[in-house]
Order: C-alpha cells, then structure tokens, then sequence
C-alpha cells in the first residue's frame, strides 16, 4: 500500500470479534479412539436421555459448545469435557443453545456448565430459564408396559406425561 506521497506503508486491518470467530471457524476433527475412551467410560448411552444406543450411533459433542469455548479438553483428551449424543438429542441440544442468550451474546463458559444440556445429571437451568425436564425412555419390554399404561390413561382422558408429573409432585408432600 502507499500513502499520499508514493511512498510504500504497512497497513494493518483490526478485526471484530466476529471477523475473527468467523475465521477460526475450524473445528478439529474428533479422533474415533477419543470416542472409543467416552464409551469405555460412560458407556454406549445418550447422555442427554439415557437410552443406550449402538456406540456407532453415538456423537461426539462437547459439553460447552464450540462457539462457545473452541476445542477445550480435546488436545488434553479431557473426557469431561464431551458427552456422547445420538444424533435427535444432539439436534435438540443445537437447537436450545443456538437460540440461548448467553450463547447470542455473552459466551461465558461458566453459565453452559451449569446448564442442562451440558451436564443433565447435575443442572441450575435449561438456556438460562429455570427449567426442570425429565426424560424418560422405555426400551424392549417396557415399551410395552408403556403401551398399556397409555391406553389405560387416555381412556380415563388423561396423557401419560400428565400422569407421571401428579405421581411426582406427590412425593413433595
């Protein structure tokens, strides 16, 4: 570049935060042996509803999201730090987080590690709401306990989901 006179200058260009993000958008690729470790480790469930799932329908995800806090843990195979997925919780994850406040505009670490979708075993709130959820999943034989409980609920006009909340909140008396 040259200034007004002709003369060769350096010009240095300053980027916002989200020139930069959008430029270090790289995320590294998850090594298949890095997941054989969280399966060893916490076996081949979804961590977000606990049904186990074949260890190849699994992903890899991080507890804190990426745009959030990049690759933290990777390099160091820090399991702690990433959750085995199948792929309808991963999507509902994406979904909570990307429309998330602290995920929009402030990017504090911190606030995802006590969030629901990062650590549902132990959680303040769902996307900074004070939210509770419980995901239940009925495999192979419960299914069809499942089944019957249904039908026997909705022909007392009543869901199921309804059902489990009042036999809940009766244990808070």
């Amino acid at each position: 570049m040259r200034d007004s006179d002709g003369k060769r200058i350096a010009k240095y260009i300053l980027l916002t935060e989200t020139e930069i993000r959008a430029i270090l958008n790289g995320r590294a690729i998850i090594p298949k042996v890095f997941k054989d470790k969280l399966v060893k480790e916490y076996g081949p469930f979804d961590r977000i509803i606990g049904m186990e799932v074949y260890p190849r329908a699994l992903q890899v995800d991080h507890r804190v999201p990426y745009q959030v806090s990049g690759d933290d843990g990777l390099w160091a195979e820090d399991i702690k730090k990433f959750m085995l997925l199948f792929e309808s919780s991963q999507r509902k994850k994406s979904f909570s987080c990307e429309r998330c406040r602290n995920f929009l505009k402030f990017r504090e670490p911190s606030v995802c590690g006590t969030c629901y979708w990062a650590f549902p075993e132990a959680y303040d709130h769902i996307a900074m709401r004070k939210v509770r959820q419980l995901e239940l999943v009925w495999q192979d034989e419960e299914a069809d306990a499942f089944d019957r409980i249904k039908a026997k609920l909705a022909a007392e006009g009543r869901t199921i989901e309804e059902a489990a909340k009042a036999l809940l909140l009766t244990l808070d008396k």
